[in-house]
């Protein structure tokens, strides 16, 4: 009783704690004293002003953008000795400078590069380090804290881009129509394998395994991924962690859900760690939800990281990522007239480590990674114990041969161990605890040792080739493949180009407790992105056309219903984004994809055929005040296959279900208006940022799946997430 009293009392007064500091929204923050301002405007090379830069002191404890006509003030009511000031600008060199050496009498100018990658001698521009070979978004750890259905999360950021088919309100990347098994996350060059949490509020596999405070910036390559990497037959979302960081900091957090510590501490010559440490929690946050989590019964997860860089000397650097994990879920699912709870935990381990040396005429990169997990999972008659060990070791060499041409090659090695252990319905929609049942009990293995070579060549100022192939070396009874890729840019202006490029790729699949196997798939690309950007408007356009295909590809495994011979996907792509009034940002984005399902010799529309994806987002952004972001999605119901009706099987005693065409019904339009809100201000010597978020405001009932009852007569649904509100703040010291 007294434990349950203290902790009763401790829950009403961090509720309390975190409602005072979300009504700080409501009220101009009172007693900031501005004793320094900094003046002056932000140029490119041309010397034009360049509009909406970020202008920031690097703890973000004092955070502006310029104005039309390039201009800032930024009011500092405290310098310390380690303070630096960035200026920054999507597709420009980072500008940074002690704030000690400037004189805050004088106006200063600030002169922004485009994003050169230097070395030594040699010299290779570009914007991004491979965007002349393929279509590419880039976003640093900033823009992700500005989008709001990102809710702070990496790869959740991914889903605002037009590029994106994300239909699940999950963190996995699903890619211009692609499933998430044919894209792979990576991190410093290292491949992650479901790179999600496996238990978050709204379900399996919201959020990613990644902190956003350990990310210098993130890049998507929508399709046609550099072959750079293997084992992508769809895209990639290539990670990078901090070069280096310019304070020591300390940074503590608390939510409706969360509570986290993160910690920076510099080393000594540019070496420098950052630890850091979070408890999930249920509590409160379905207190709070109640009436929209009717389902979830708890969820929390313990999670600890490290990310450790140390210069050796000027030539050798070490990188080494660490992260664990240990989580769980449980909540009540409905399959076809069955009704249970979900039970799964996972706990998992998995480092990184990166030996990177500098030659006189290139870049060396020695990369290993290991990856272990243990994970349970029960729903009626279902049972699955899943153990899974991935061993990977890769080798690069960048050569930079000219100014104008860069050489690449290297070689990789996958080891990958599943062990299952399961308890499996014999007959697929028949889940109860009495149902019959088969049991699983086997090992997985698979060594994937692959060779590739890449090359980049400035043709003239307006044309860059490039061009890559990987082969593998088949170990036992595996299958000979080869990759390839090719990609030509023009840049019709400096604002404007296009990119036409061409791939074909190959990746082994994740083995699961429906499909007890490693499948060989490919994949064909063909696009043609063009971009046109300003310093206030950006737009990205898009036609590209994909066939994926592969060994025994199910469409729906667990149902055990399609085995499909391959996918065909068509798609229009258009995003513009554009800065307006100072403080205001507006994205608006649709994609149209069509896709067309080949079974049997028969054709079907595919279940993510959709005649639109409009993402919109307007954003306020306003250093002096808050930052508020309204977004809004909408697309049309996926397609699937209804149950029409059931037949009695006298075999075995039962109806099965009679299914109608394959895709013949379709589930109603999708809806989503959320809104997110969060201020910065400054608590004596430290900065807090307190925040809110309010997802599906209307409470939309988006349809995501149809239940049966026993004789499949009669059907309902079930609902993505309805509205949830979320708030906490973060503490800087």
């Amino acid at each position: 009783m007294f434990l349950t009293g203290t902790f009763s009392y401790l829950t009403m007064v961090l509720l309390k704690w975190i409602l005072v500091l979300f009504l700080v929204f409501c009220f101009p923050f009172m007693g900031l004293t501005q004793n320094h301002k900094l003046v002056g405007i932000v140029v490119e090379a041309k010397k034009n002003p360049i509009f909406a830069a970020n202008v920031y002191l690097s703890d973000l404890r004092h955070v502006t953008i310029t104005d039309l006509d390039g201009r800032f003030e930024l009011s500092i009511d405290q310098i310390f000795p380690e303070d630096t000031l960035v200026v920054s600008f999507v597709g420009y060199q980072k500008s940074t400078i002690k704030l000690s050496e400037l004189d805050f009498r004088e106006f200063h100018e600030f002169l922004l590069l485009e994003d050169i990658i230097s070395f030594e001698a040699v010299e290779v521009i570009g914007k991004n380090p491979i965007s002349e070979s393929s279509s590419i978004s880039k976003l640093e750890r900033l823009e992700i804290y500005g989008i709001p259905i990102a809710a702070g999360d990496p790869l959740k950021a991914v889903t605002a881009l037009a590029s994106s088919t994300d239909t699940d309100e999950t963190a996995n990347p699903s890619l211009r129509g692609s499933s998430t098994d044919r894209s792979i996350v990576t991190l410093n060059g290292v491949p992650v394998l479901n790179p999600v949490r496996n238990s978050q509020i709204s379900g399996i596999g919201n959020f990613s395994l990644f902190n956003t405070e350990i990310i210098s910036e993130q890049y998507i390559y929508a399709s046609n991924p550099p072959l750079t990497y293997g084992n992508s037959t769809a895209g990639l979302v290539e990670i990078k962690t901090p070069h280096e960081v310019s304070a020591n900091q300390t940074q503590f957090s608390v939510g409706l859900a969360n509570l986290g510590l993160f910690l920076t501490r510099k080393v000594k010559d540019n070496s420098f760690i950052q630890a850091y440490s979070n408890y999930q929690f249920n509590d409160i946050f379905t207190l709070v939800n109640k009436e929209s989590m009717d389902k979830l019964n708890s969820f929390g997860n313990y999670d600890a990281g490290y990310n450790l860089k140390i210069r050796i000397n000027d030539k050798l650097t070490l990188n080494s990522f660490t992260y664990c994990i240990s989580e769980f879920y449980n909540m009540e699912s409905e399959q076809f007239s069955f009704v249970d709870n979900s039970i799964a935990d996972n706990k998992r381990v998995f480092t990184i480590n990166n030996l990177i040396l500098t030659t006189n005429k290139g870049i060396l990169n020695l990369n290993s990674g290991y990856d272990i997990s243990n994970s349970n999972y029960k729903y009626g008659i279902i049972k699955s114990s899943k153990r899974n060990n991935i061993l990977y070791s890769s080798i690069d060499y960048k050569w930079f041969l000219h100014s104008n041409s860069v050489l690449q090659f290297g070689t990789s090695y996958t080891h990958s161990r599943y062990s299952f252990r399961d308890t499996i319905p014999k007959l697929y929609f028949l889940l109860t605890p009495e149902s019959p049942n088969f049991s699983v009990d086997t090992s997985l293995y698979n060594n994937n040792f692959e060779s590739y070579f890449f090359s980049k060549w400035q043709l003239s100022n307006k044309m860059v080739l490039s061009s890559g192939i990987r082969s593998n070396l088949p170990i036992g009874d595996q299958k000979h493949y080869i990759s390839f890729q090719s990609g030509l840019r023009y840049d019709v202006s400096i604002n404007s180009s296009f990119l036409f490029s061409f791939g074909k790729y190959n990746n082994y699949s994740i083995p699961n407790y429906s499909l007890y196997k490693y499948r060989l798939l490919n994949s064909k690309h063909l696009a043609l992105d063009y971009s046109f950007n300003t310093n206030k408007m950006l737009i990205n356009a898009a036609v590209y056309y994909k066939d994926d295909s592969g060994e025994n590809t199910p469409q729906d495994a667990l149902e055990g219903l399609v085995i499909y011979d391959k996918l065909e996907y068509f798609g229009l792509e258009l995003s513009v984004e554009r800065d307006f009034y100072r403080y205001f940002k507006l994205y608006l984005a649709n994609t149209f994809l069509n896709q067309t399902l080949f079974y049997d010799g028969e054709e079907y529309t595919g279940s993510k055929s959709l005649k639109y994806f409009i993402k919109t987002s307007l954003n306020y952004n306003n250093p002096k005040l808050f930052n508020l972001s309204l977004t809004y999605i909408t697309r049309p119901g996926l397609y699937y296959t209804n149950i029409i009706g059931a037949e009695y099987i006298s075999e075995y005693d039962m109806l099965f279900p009679v299914y109608g065409v394959y895709n013949n019904d379709q589930y109603n339009n999708y809806n989503n208006l959320s809104l997110s809100i969060n201020r910065y201000f400054r608590l004596n010597n430290s900065a807090v940022i307190a925040f809110a978020s309010i997802s599906n405001i209307l409470n939309f009932h988006n349809e995501r799946t149809s239940i049966y009852n026993n004789d499949f007569s009669f059907s309902y649904f079930d609902f993505y997430q309805k509205r949830t509100i979320y708030f906490g703040a973060i503490f800087r010291f």
